[in-house]
């Protein structure tokens, strides 16, 4: 990742990526503006929090069952980041 900073948009599906993996986007990705998170089975919110934090450049979030992210926890982002849409289906 620290070698693809020009990555703008980024759709991970069905792979076993984790918190460091988004901690590292945030650090190395700042020109992410789209990032789509399909059954990414080892994240949780903190590193989704970090990573809206630290990417001022994203604006559309996709977290489609995600098991480590419940819908609480996606409002409370919603309102922490209005600035950027993120849809939301829970895990089943």
């Amino acid at each position: 990742i620290s070698n693809c900073p020009r990555i703008e948009y980024l759709f991970l599906a069905d792979c076993f990526i984790d918190d460091i993996c988004l901690y590292a986007l945030a650090r190395h990705c700042p020109l992410l503006t789209h990032l789509i998170l399909v059954k990414c089975m080892l994240i949780a919110t903190p590193a989704l929090a970090q990573l809206l934090a630290q990417c001022h450049n994203l604006q559309k979030l996709v977290v489609k069952k995600v098991p480590g992210i419940n819908s609480s926890e996606v409002e409370h982002c919603r309102r922490q980041f209005p600035h950027v849409t993120i849809d939301y289906v829970r895990f089943k």
